[in-house]
């Protein structure tokens, strides 16, 4: 029979401040993707155009991610 700390060593995910941590890491990654889903969305509208230059992709307006 394992105690607390060695149950948690072989079952880190198991650990409660583990979990938490994690969980708070779910959720920034949530709002980060919530933050950033418009841009994704917009730069995926435009390299998907037909009618887009290639050549010009690189001007110095352009913005890579």
């Amino acid at each position: 029979m394992l105690d607390g700390n060695r149950y948690y060593a072989v079952f880190p995910d198991e650990n409660p401040e583990v979990r938490l941590r994690m969980r708070s890491l779910f959720d920034l990654v949530k709002k980060l993707e919530k933050e950033l889903r418009p841009h994704i969305e917009q730069f995926r509208v435009e390299t998907t155009r037909p009618d887009r230059d290639k050549k010009h992709a690189r001007s110095p307006g352009y913005s890579s991610l």
